[in-house]
């Protein structure tokens, strides 16, 4: 049994934890806050054996792993306290913000024989699979557009002047680091590196983004990319062909696909009871942590991604 310990205690932790209810071989703990009350009412809540606001010593206990889903500027000390303690680390995305970050951190669980894994569902849900297996028969890809539109209940608390972290810069904040991860995440893997990217950025009174669109040009097709945590609207895409067009309903949740093909043909997925797909990452923790396999390919994806998100960035003037 893989003995794990949260650190964080937002939303994302307990629906991660409720997840993990459909993963053999993994048992969430303990709670770790830096306050000590927090951290005994999550551990109540979810039904814990434990609970503490003593980071150094739950990385000097006998737990296996941390799930770390605290603000993302500080994923990166955390995990690396936690690689360096001999712990296995399943992190919240994005893992850290830089390549130079990350490929430290993988050096390090590479070191001490750990796993480190991004919490990043779409990428592990089985459909992302099927999608890839599917881009042949589409014909050579020419546009693909990816968005996600999700207004944050937390814009409201900007708008009136009160600071909160995913909307600080300094706490790693913003649409592009929260939303628009799980858009670059796909057309890394699917299409890898652009040759050229164009971006702009909607900033809120914070400095942080809260909306933005980038262009990728790659050799005879064209990727956009759009999100945004101070609007509602689409959260699906479409990746068209020569010879036909797939379309995702959700690039989070990927509850379904359609492809409609040039010549008439018409197939539609939409798998019947599936849990939440973040049960499909942790399987893939808890088979990497089980197995001692290597999760090379886990690491370049994260690091493909993280690729375009700099590039997004350095695009689009350096803000966020």
């Amino acid at each position: 049994m893989i003995r794990v310990a949260t650190i964080g205690t937002s939303s994302i932790t307990r629906r991660t934890v409720a997840a993990a209810a459909g993963v053999q071989g993994l048992l969430f703990t303990t709670a770790y806050s830096r306050d000590a009350a927090t951290a005994a009412a999550l551990a109540s809540d979810l039904g814990f054996q434990h609970s503490t606001d003593d980071l150094a010593g739950l990385l000097a206990s006998d737990i296996d792993a941390v799930y770390v889903a605290s603000p993302n500027a500080i994923h990166a000390g955390q995990v690396r306290a936690a690689l360096e303690a001999g712990k296995h680390v399943f992190c919240e995305k994005p893992a850290v913000p830089t390549i130079a970050e990350w490929d430290a951190l993988v050096a390090l669980a590479s070191e001490r024989g750990v796993v480190l894994l991004e919490n990043i569902r779409n990428e592990y849900d089985p459909l992302m699979q099927r999608i890839e297996d599917l881009l042949p028969t589409l014909g050579t890809i020419r546009r693909v557009y990816f968005a996600l539109s999700q207004r944050s209940s937390r814009y409201d608390d900007v708008l009136a002047g009160r600071r909160v972290n995913i909307f600080d810069p300094a706490m790693g904040g913003g649409a592009l680091m929260d939303l628009g991860i799980y858009l670059v995440h796909p057309l890394a893997r699917l299409f890898g590196t652009p040759s050229r990217t164009s971006a702009s950025f909607v900033t809120v009174p914070t400095g942080a983004d809260g909306a933005g669109a980038a262009l990728f040009t790659y050799p005879g097709m064209v990727a956009e990319v759009a999100w945004s945590k101070i609007t509602a609207g689409p959260g699906g895409g479409s990746i068209e062909g020569e010879l036909g067009t797939l379309t995702i309903d959700h690039l989070t949740e990927l509850f379904g696909i359609e492809v409609t093909y040039l010549d008439g043909r018409r197939l539609s997925e939409r798998p019947e009871g599936k849990p939440d797909n973040i049960t499909f990452a942790l399987r893939r923790f808890a088979d990497l942590v089980e197995s001692g396999g290597s999760a090379s390919v886990d690491h370049a994806r994260t690091r493909g991604a993280l690729g375009l998100l700099a590039s997004i960035r350095a695009a689009a003037g350096g803000v966020q």
